[in-house]
């Protein structure tokens, strides 16, 4: 507890209030090492820890959500509430994106037959420019 209360910078009577109880109360649970689980867990809250399962890692501070190992670039919640329309302008995107490839790889075959066709075309004019001046 007192970890998590010299992360919320408080002092004892400032934690105590966070906690809902008295000074004398709080002090108790310091010395006894017995202390109210909420109050731990508001504290935790409190310090910055998001303590809710699947979210291991995940930190709170001065109104901005951090992922694991992150100290830059946290999340307002302007932007988590917007993080589902992003998904879904992602997901469209990746959509796109593949049709896109498969018209792209179609282009990039139609040009490859073209190419062939072009260089028979040109051996077949060829042979008939050489037939033509034998004759002429």
């Amino acid at each position: 507890m007192r970890a998590l209360q010299r992360a919320c910078r408080f002092t004892t009577e400032q934690a105590a209030k966070a906690c809902l109880v008295s000074p004398r109360t709080y002090r108790r649970w310091l010395s006894s090492g017995n202390p109210d689980p909420t109050a731990v867990r508001l504290l935790a809250i409190l310090a910055g820890f998001v303590p809710w399962s699947g979210w291991d890692g995940w930190e709170m501070h001065n109104g901005y959500l951090f992922p694991p190992g992150y100290q830059r670039g946290g999340i307002p919640p302007g932007e988590f509430f917007a993080l589902v329309f992003y998904r879904q302008q992602v997901s469209a995107y990746q959509e796109s994106n593949a049709k896109l490839r498969v018209e792209l790889q179609a282009l990039k075959d139609e040009c490859e037959r073209l190419r062939v066709c072009g260089r028979a075309l040109r051996a077949q004019l060829d042979l008939t420019r050489a037939k033509g001046s034998a004759h002429g």
